[in-house]
């Protein structure tokens, strides 16, 4: 079975691509645990883009797909692999709260 469950912070601010007929989005996840921090590479397609794109930069997300192993050869020849998860289904947990335009009041402004 490959499955893979992932709850973390979305890294970038996605931006939608297009291949052919197909729409994707190419980001990464923080996953934390404990003092450690690891950075996983995403890809969402299609209806799961759309949902994807609706979220924001530092959203606390779970996210549900499998891993892909794609192989390439380097300009020297040899052979790397490169791990994804390709995300299947994407959660909101929590929100980062967006900077409101609001006037930033110093303590010396205070008339006490």
């Amino acid at each position: 079975m490959n499955k893979v469950l992932l709850s973390g912070l979305i890294a970038n601010q996605s931006q939608m691509q297009k291949t052919g007929e197909h729409r994707y989005i190419k980001n990464r996840i923080e996953v934390s645990s404990g003092n450690k921090k690891t950075w996983f590479d995403i890809i969402a397609w299609n209806e799961t883009a759309d949902n994807l794109i609706k979220l924001n930069k530092g959203d606390m997300v779970i996210i549900e797909g499998i891993l892909n192993n794609n192989p390439y050869q380097d300009q020297s020849g040899n052979k790397i692999y490169k791990t994804e998860v390709v995300v299947r289904n994407i959660e909101l947990i929590k929100e980062i709260e967006q900077p409101k335009n609001e006037p930033i009041i110093n303590d010396s402004d205070l008339p006490f």
